[in-house]
Formats: structure tokens, sequence, C-alpha cells
């Protein structure tokens, strides 16, 4: 039994809960579940899907949220997803609760204080302003759409996002941040 705070998807639908029975293996995906409710609806899933894997009952989650099967009936994996626009919305809420972007706040006051400090200068200094004047604005856009692809692609080159089937997530899953989920996934 894996449960990982990875988000899982198939073709465009999250990923609930992956099942292999052959392999005697299960994966939970902890951000499909969302936001409220979360310590609960895993300990449900896992008792499901350990059930589900030693005699074959079908999950209660399955049809508390409108789960259904994904695949072919052809594959050993059965992948119960969430449809439609609800299953995606609560995705992104358990990903940004996975995350916790608040902590990032308190952990980087020091820099983010200093980085207004630093705004703020520039936003008073007379220089900076006469510089940006003489640029104009073609090449204010030369300069700044290759800061922000690095900045985005820094951020997301040191991570990625697997799709593995279950049966393969023996080995280690590298990690996924938001930025990285929403230009490579």
């Amino acid at each position: 039994m894996f449960v990982t705070d990875l988000p899982r998807r198939y073709r465009t639908q999250p990923i609930l809960a992956e099942v292999s029975r052959p392999e005697r293996i299960a994966l939970l995906s902890l951000p499909a579940l969302g936001w409220f409710h979360r310590p609960s609806r895993a300990r449900r899933g896992v008792v499901d899907l350990i059930a589900l894997i030693h005699d074959g009952t079908p999950p209660r989650f399955a049809r508390e949220y409108t789960v259904r099967r994904a695949g072919p009936g052809r594959r050993p994996e059965q992948r119960f997803v969430t449809p439609g626009l609800l299953g995606r919305l609560r995705l992104l809420c358990g990903m940004i609760r996975a995350n916790r972007p608040w902590r990032l706040f308190a952990g980087l006051s020091k820099a983010l204080a200093g980085v207004l400090a630093t705004a703020a200068f520039a936003m008073v200094n007379a220089t900076i302003w006469k510089i940006i004047d003489a640029l104009g604005p073609i090449r204010q856009a030369v300069l700044a759409v290759p800061a922000v692809a690095a900045l985005l692609g820094g951020s997301s080159s040191t991570t990625s996002c697997g799709n593995a089937p279950a049966a393969s997530l023996i080995a280690s899953v590298p990690g996924c941040t938001t930025p990285s989920l929403w230009l490579r996934c």
C-alpha cells in the first residue's frame, strides 16, 4: 500500500487510487482527496484499497465521490478517477494543502523584507525610472521575457512529474511542485 502526496492523473482526470491486484499493490493519491476531511478520507481509502486487493470488495469511495473505473478492461491495473470540474478543483485544493505555500513566507520573512525594501528604493529612485524610459517598451519586453522564462525554467527543471503505473512505483518517485505541474504535466 503506497500513499503519495504527488498528484496523479489519467489523461486529463485526477486519479484517486490505482490498484494492481496481480501484484497486490495499491496507491492512494492524497491531493485528489481534496482539502477538507483528508485524514478520515485517507484512512477510509487505505482500508478500502486493502479490501479490494484482498477479496475484490469495491471501495466505498467509488460510490461516495462518483468515481468511475478508467482504462480498458484488459489492463491489470484499476484506476479510480474523479471526473469533471469538481474533481480537478478538489485536486487543486489538495495540491495547495500539500505544498503549504503559507509556510514559505514565514521561512523567507527576512529575505522578503529585503526584497520589499529594494523594490521600495527602486520605486522612489529617479535614476531607475530614467533607465526604464530610455529602454523603451520593446527592449523592456526583450529583457523581461527571458528573465521570467529563466525563473520558471529553473524552478521546474529540478522536479519532474511522473505518471507511471502503480506497479512501477516501488522505485523512488521524484517530487513535484505546482509550477512544474502547470508547465510540464
